[in-house]
């Protein structure tokens, strides 16, 4: 009879399995053989491949992917073998625990996305990440970049790129303790179909040895490896000589020594764990292409390191890779650092001047490769500070990310990215009203000058909880470290570096490695948290004119039934700061359960509860909402939350007929009739059409003037793709790929197209196609609506261009939302175009994006 014998591990509290064998009588099959229960961290556990198997096999599915931090540490033993009774089945599920990490996610996922998937697993600590089951992997890393890849199908077929493959997932590292998780990290929401009901190892290990009577496959076999190629030790090299004058190290791969001063050290409270340091060499190479600081990565975390520390390091040359490409040059240390001298001065910060202001990159072509730095592009020019200390004043901020950047938000108050510029260096053309930096699209000006400062392990000089449920509030047009006296100029001095933040990419940013007077909450000129009746409010008021209409549009940031705190602050903003409009188009209303994956695709709920409270404060309205539910997990948007357009229109202005029968095999496919008449009334815009697919559908729908019952008006409401897909500005490949904006052009041409087609039979039609476009108004997609005869113009045009922005990304004040009016509307002296900025100027945010209201008349 043959038994395997499973080495049962130990991590925190977690129980885990390793497999060895162990025969009595006759010898087991050859693919039994004798099964190690070693493991360097580099190739697959017969632990791991194990309850990959039973997880594969239990739920019938082409490939199962486990944590492989799951299944190594501290040996104990217990037995598996074939027809185990329900006794011996039990014990052995006595080993495994009933708890998050229990739990499995099952899908689909593309053969693409997969394997980008294994491969960004992989990098994250250049170890095996992931325990398979249904596919081999082999990954080789050189210095931190990936050499070769080998992917298949149980090392026979090859993974077809455009075929959906059904997979397990540990829910625990999609979104929960786990770090980094898949959501964010891999970008699962978007690429990862959920299946609506959670599994578990749990059971599946029952069920599988249960139905396992005659033989188990080899255990032994390796299934996942990821190796990172060393080469030549070549000694004491400077710090100056590692960076290189280029973009990646020279050295990289090969193990050095270098010495330098201590000038930012802190251990991460997460994932990896590594004591970080950053380093500075005492003699300059004097080359301004060359870097005199250096990141240093180490799991020694028994040293006490600290500032002004003079120190050795021998470890090996990685650029730790971001996922768009590029990496930070990094030593990691293979053995601990030695302490030469104590208390020395940090080195002289260097000047941050003539910064870049108008092109990222001139460069055509992958980054890492380019040799030399070219310092009039401003990624080159942060790339030749990596790692050194600097120092500026005079910053303004121009955008924000966590602290009291969401008004309802609690998890983001614990970290703060605010992104400056120096009033030194920036564009002066592309400065908002408020302060802020906007891009220029046609000139591919996306502010080079725009940096960060952050709070993590190693920066100890920026402020961001007063304590309690207090927190400091930065707004865009900020000053800080700047004094009027003279002799009194204030400089902040910090660590230039790329860290690598929650989605995996990487941005310059300056951390504050000591407490800055700059920095002092008293010295920022703020206005501090500001009121929403103390933000911009509409000077649009139709109230008084029944031929007058005062229309919106405004993305909710994912809003659900179950936040009635944001649906009331939503409102109060509708009341306060819109003045109550006729017509609010709404993007992004979540279903009533918000991102659940259970109880369908209503949102009944959620905009019963915006209609009350928006009616209860707008007293001289009479809304109602008008809603198609979308295909269920279909559309986009944050997995379960099954976002749509929807609208609401006061009754007391708009007529509004309810015209045949919602047909989910046609999926809403609207005609238009003679006279201008909508075969269905709500309906969808080509909604089979292909350029829909997996995207949110539009909703057409026709109004009439209760004034005048022969006005008709006609609202296409849109959110159109996102811009997932695109390259990284600051990323490896350059130019950078809007690959997403083709697929938005397909979509806008069908828009423009059903537009023309209401004007075609109603001549007199008043059409609007407003949302969120997720398109810069100059992207060609938005051409492609507007129509080359200008069919439709952006209501943007009436704009003053330095307020022409609806969001902030990264520090750029951009447009993405807009109302779009057929000649009827724009041609006539009435119609009025403005932009409340209530949101993306200020921390202390009901959604990341701003309302536009239009004003017209009949």
């Amino acid at each position: 009879m043959t038994r395997i014998l499973l080495k049962f591990f130990f991590i925190s509290n977690f129980s885990l399995l390793v497999a060895c064998s162990q025969n009595e009588g006759t010898r087991a099959p050859e693919a039994f053989g004798l099964l190690s229960t070693q493991t360097d961290g580099t190739h697959s556990t017969e632990l791991g491949n194990f309850t990959a198997t039973a997880v594969k096999e239990a739920y019938d599915l082409d490939f199962a992917l486990l944590p492989a931090k799951y299944y190594s540490g501290r040996q104990d033993l217990f037995e598996v073998r074939p027809a185990m009774t329900e006794t011996e089945i039990n014990e052995v599920l006595s080993h495994y625990p009933i708890d998050p990490q229990d739990q499995l996610l099952i899908g689909s996922i593309s053969g693409k996305n997969l394997k980008e998937f294994i491969i960004a697993r992989s990098s994250e600590y250049y170890k095996l990440d992931l325990e398979v089951a249904g596919l081999w992997y082999d990954i080789s890393f050189v210095g931190g970049v990936v050499e070769s890849t080998l992917m298949s199908i149980e090392g026979r077929l090859p993974i077809d790129d455009k075929q959906k493959y059904r997979i397990a997932i540990s829910d625990d590292f999609y979104f929960g303790s786990a770090f980094p998780g898949y959501k964010y990290r891999n970008n699962f929401n978007f690429v990862f179909n959920r299946e609506r009901v959670q599994r578990s190892i749990h059971e599946a290990v029952r069920v599988y040895l249960s139905n396992t009577k005659t033989s188990f496959p080899n255990w032994s076999q390796t299934r996942g490896q990821v190796r990172n190629i060393i080469k030549e030790n070549l000694g004491l090299k400077t710090v100056a000589q590692i960076q290189g004058p280029g973009h990646s190290s020279p050295l990289r791969a090969h193990i050095v020594t270098t010495t330098g001063i201590v000038t930012a050290v802190g251990s991460d409270n997460w994932f990896p764990y590594d004591l970080d340091i950053y380093i500075q060499s005492q003699t300059p190479d004097g080359s301004p292409l060359t870097s005199e600081g250096l990141h240093i990565s180490s799991d020694f975390n028994n040293v006490d390191i600290k500032l002004g520390q003079k120190i050795e390091v021998t470890g090996m040359v990685m650029e730790e890779m971001r996922t768009n490409g590029m990496g930070e040059t990094t030593l990691r240390l293979t053995q601990p650092p030695k302490i030469l001298e104590r208390d020395l001065p940090l080195p002289e910060a260097k000047e941050l001047s003539n910064i870049p202001t108008e092109r990222i990159s001139t460069f055509d072509g992958s980054l890492m490769g380019k040799k030399t730095l070219d310092l009039n592009d401003g990624i080159d020019y942060w790339e030749s500070l990596e790692g050194m200390r600097v120092k500026t004043r005079d910053l303004v901020v121009s955008g924000f990310r966590g602290g009291g950047e969401e008004l309802l938000a609690i998890s983001d108050r614990f970290y703060l990215n605010l992104y400056v510029y120096s009033k030194s260096s920036y564009s002066q053309d592309l400065l908002t009203h408020n302060g802020g930096l906007m891009p220029d699209f046609l000139e591919q000006d996306f502010n080079p000058e725009l940096f960060v400062i952050t709070t993590n392990h190693l920066s100890k000089g920026i402020a961001v909880d007063k304590g309690g449920d207090e927190y400091y509030s930065y707004n865009v047009g900020d000053e800080i470290a700047h004094s009027e006296l003279p002799g009194e100029l204030q400089s902040l001095e910090g660590v230039m570096t790329y860290p690598k933040n929650l989605f995996g990419g990487g941005e310059y940013a300056l951390v504050l490695p000591e407490p800055q007077e700059a920095m002092k909450y008293e010295n920022i000129k703020t206005q501090g948290f500001v009121k929403l009746k103390d933000r911009p409010k509409t000077q649009f008021n139709s109230h008084n004119n029944r031929e007058e209409i005062t229309l919106t549009t405004f993305n909710l940031e994912n809003l659900a039934g179950n936040r009635q705190d944001r649906i009331d602050k939503l409102a109060e903003m509708i009341d306060e700061n819109l003045n109550c409009p006729d017509l609010i188009n709404l993007v992004e209303v979540q279903d009533n359960n918000g991102f659940s994956l259970r109880k369908g695709a209503s949102a009944e709920v959620t905009l019963k509860k915006i209609k009350v409270a928006v009616q209860q404060r707008c007293s001289l309205a009479h809304y109602e909402y008008i809603n198609i539910d979308p295909f269920e997990q279909s559309e986009g948007g944050q997995p379960g939350g099954n976002i749509r357009v929807s609208l609401m229109y006061n009754q007391e202005k708009l007529g509004f007929q309810y015209r045949g029968e919602f047909d989910p095999l046609t999926g809403g496919h609207t005609g238009v009739l003679p006279g201008g008449i909508l075969s269905l009334n709500p309906g969808r815009v080509f909604p089979l059409d292909e350029a829909f697919n997996g995207s949110r559908r539009s909703p057409v729908m026709e109004f009439y003037l209760k004034a005048n019952r022969e006005k008709k008006l006609y609202f296409i409401g849109a959110h159109l793709n996102s811009k997932l897909g695109d390259t990284d500005f600051w990323g490896n490949l350059q130019p950078i790929a809007q690959l997403s904006d083709d697929r938005r052009a397909q979509m806008a041409e069908k828009l423009n197209q059903f537009a023309r087609w209401i004007e075609s039979e109603n001549p007199k039609a008043h059409i609007f196609v407003l949302g969120d476009f997720n398109a810069l108004s100059e992207e060609s997609s938005m051409q492609v609506l507007a129509g080359t005869d200008q069919f439709l113009r952006n209501g943007m045009e009436w704009i003053p261009r330095n307020q022409r922005y609806t969001t902030n990304h990264n520090g750029n004040s951009q447009p993405l939302d807009y109302i779009f009016m057929n000649r009827n509307v724009y041609s006539k002296d009435c119609t009025e175009v403005e932009v409340l900025h209530l949101n993306s100027d200020f921390m202390g945010r009901i959604s990341d994006h701003d309302p536009v209201i239009v004003k017209t008349c009949f």
